[in-house]
């Protein structure tokens, strides 16, 4: 047997006929080529399913990933910056009403609408119609507006009371100890009384510097607002200095009905305004 292995060299297993099955020797290779090639094939599909699982295992955390970068966070908003967009539509319109009409109007006005008249308005146009209507109609209107939104419409507040308080004139000129010549009255045109603390001095000029800003007006006002907020930052800068203020004060008439009283300072009401409990 082993001479005929040997003398045949070229021998194939797998060629043999199918005259040659009927042999013992052929029918035992052929069921041992069987069983091997089945054992072949569930190893190659066994290594086929783990590199499957494999794939797959390194894959998911990879979508995972991109899941979690392409996700939006639950908590992010849109922040929507509204920009107010004034003008002096709303105004001119109030204007072409008769007075009747219009006190009528602002008496039973709404607060919706309120918030919409100041949010579309010229602070100093606003006041100056204001100032044509009753005070009580303007307190209500400033306590809706003040529900809303404490401090976001404070400049028409400050315009309000400091032109209210400047429609009783007190002389803005007085003259210059002893020479008589003529001096800036800065008490009157900061709206402070002559023994105002100094506390209530920066105050007032803070508040003032904050309303007479450039968008309060239309654009054809500027000029002329920016000439009476040259006059109230000479007055401001002077009185918040002790020492400057000292040599003012040397200077002036002593005369009280020249400066404003207490009671008539435009702060104050100001200041009991904002307290307001609504």
């Amino acid at each position: 047997m082993i001479g005929f292995m040997k003398g045949h060299s070229n021998f194939n297993l797998l060629s043999l006929s199918s005259s040659d099955s009927s042999s013992p020797l052929a029918r035992d290779l052929s069921k041992a080529f069987a069983s091997k090639k089945k054992a072949v094939k569930k190893t190659v599909k066994k290594s086929s399913a783990k590199k499957t699982k494999k794939t797959t295992a390194k894959k998911s955390p990879a979508s995972k990933t991109a899941t979690k970068k392409t996700s939006t966070p639950p908590d992010s908003k849109k922040v929507t910056v509204k920009v107010k967009m004034r003008s002096s539509r709303k105004v001119t319109a109030l204007k072409k009403l008769a007075p009747v009409e219009r006190e009528a109007r602002f008496e039973s006005i709404e607060s919706k609408e309120t918030i919409d008249l100041f949010d579309k308005s010229y602070p100093s146009e606003l006041v100056n119609l204001l100032l044509t209507v009753k005070p009580q109609s303007v307190r209500q209107m400033f306590l809706q507006v003040l529900k809303f939104k404490k401090k976001a419409y404070i400049e028409f507040f400050i315009l309000y009371y400091y032109r209210e308080y400047l429609r009783d004139p007190l002389p803005l000129t007085v003259p210059r100890v002893p020479s008589k010549d003529p001096m800036p009255n800065y008490y009157a045109l900061l709206g402070v009384s002559r023994d105002s603390t100094q506390d209530e001095i920066l105050e007032a000029g803070k508040y003032l510097l904050k309303a007479f800003k450039e968008d309060s007006f239309p654009k054809a006002d500027r000029k002329q607002a920016e000439k009476n907020i040259q006059e109230i930052k000479e007055a401001f800068n002077i009185l918040k200095n002790e020492e400057k203020r000292k040599e003012v004060d040397c200077s002036l008439p002593s005369m009280n009905y020249l400066y404003p009283p207490r009671d008539r300072l435009w702060g104050v009401k100001l200041s009991r305004l904002l307290a307001e409990r609504v």
